[in-house]
């Protein structure tokens, strides 16, 4: 899910937004959108890659939200009591068509700005499958977790399993943020 607004913003009780997506990146690019200015459009390609991403995102959550996948993703009602709970909100975009529900959560910056979170999802923890013991051997039955879905191609796939996300600083930043804001470890 997404919106067309920059990575920096004004929203409309006067605050400063900064998308966590957008984090991590050039920070001249950030003080641009935040001065108002319009930054150079994204090559077509990348627009296909969004999007493939966008269409990938509800299959990788429903993957891992099976029985062989060990974890239950929360339902749009136990988001809304999170997000209730958190100082956040439930945010429904009408052009995804989806009518799917995102949870949005502020982190506050100074007085008149903030960070903004879209998690895809929270999860719980149910099943401990071998790979998820190998990969995080501290994980428990009944831990909760943020989930940010990344689709990545071949040569990313190689690099994300190689040195995990550490190689991708957007997502560094975004995870770190998303952690911070519900408080949970990330999956």
């Amino acid at each position: 899910m997404g919106d067309d607004r920059g990575s920096v913003y004004e929203d409309p009780d006067g605050k400063y937004v900064f998308r966590a997506s957008g984090l991590g990146g050039c920070t001249s690019s950030l003080v641009r959108h935040g001065l108002g200015m319009t930054a150079e459009p994204f090559p077509a390609s990348m627009y296909d890659r969004f999007e493939e991403g966008n269409v990938a995102e509800p299959v990788m959550l429903g993957w891992i939200n099976t029985p062989s996948g060990g974890w239950k993703v929360w339902d749009e009602g136990d988001l809304e009591v999170f997000a209730g709970t958190h100082g956040g909100r439930m945010q429904y975009l009408e052009d995804d068509g989806d009518g799917k529900a995102q949870i949005e959560l502020d982190i506050p910056v100074g007085k008149k700005g903030l960070i903004r979170v879209h998690p895809d999802g929270i999860a719980t923890c149910f099943l401990i499958t071998p790979e998820a013991k190998k990969r995080y051997p501290e994980l428990k039955t009944g831990t909760q977790v943020v989930v940010e879905a990344k689709a990545f191609g071949p040569d990313y796939y190689k690099k994300y399993k190689k040195d995990g996300v550490d190689v991708f600083p957007f997502y560094r930043y975004q995870v770190s943020v998303e952690m911070a804001a519900t408080g949970l470890p990330c999956l």
